[in-house]
């Protein structure tokens, strides 16, 4: 892996990681859950587009029509959990809204440029990445955490999130994107 890969998969690790997560939080506290689900099975789409600008991916009737009903049923499944005004609301959509775009950024640039890269590799410099921007955040708003204090089933709840929640399923996410388009594969965000 050269400098330049190294430093590209930290840029999508922190968007895809940092930035989205952190996106998705702080917008999800001024919008409805419905809103916030409607907002986020956008990803799809928005990779859809990237990928094509990129060249990454072709744009055909059955991707488009995937992805319209796809968006579809969210919006008939929480539709009536979306309503949602105010300058609060607008800035929260916005933010998520953002978040879905890092995310469909993140993966396409890495489908259409880290085609070559191990999905081991992309998931271990994404983790070390995407954890500086929220451990900072965290510590700055939150302070720092009293793990003396929590009890062994925690750890354990920890350690099951922390490897096979995110590790295995990104490791998981980027076995899979060497094989299918982006689009296809964010659409399991859809279903």
């Amino acid at each position: 892996m050269s400098g330049r890969d190294i430093a590209a998969v930290c840029v999508t690790g922190v968007l895809l990681l940092g930035l989205n997560y952190g996106l998705v939080f702080w917008g999800a506290q001024f919008v409805p859950s419905g809103l916030v689900a409607i907002l986020l099975s956008g990803t799809p789409v928005l990779a859809l587009g990237f990928g094509w600008f990129l060249g990454s991916e072709g744009v055909n009737a059955r991707k488009l029509l995937a992805l319209t009903l796809g968006i579809l049923g969210v919006a008939v499944i929480f539709g009536a959990e979306a309503r949602a005004s105010g300058q609060p609301a607008l800035l929260g959509g916005v933010a998520v809204f953002a978040a879905s775009g890092c995310v469909a950024f993140a993966y396409v640039w890495l489908k259409t440029h880290g085609h070559h890269l191990s999905p081991t590799a992309v998931t271990a410099l994404q983790s070390l990445a995407g954890l500086i921007p929220l451990m900072s955040l965290g510590l700055v708003t939150e302070g720092t955490p009293a793990f003396a204090r929590w009890p062994a089933t925690a750890w354990v709840a920890l350690l099951y999130l922390a490897l096979i929640a995110s590790v295995l399923a990104f490791w998981l996410n980027y076995w899979l994107l060497q094989r299918m388009d982006a689009s296809a594969m964010l659409m399991m965000g859809v279903a």
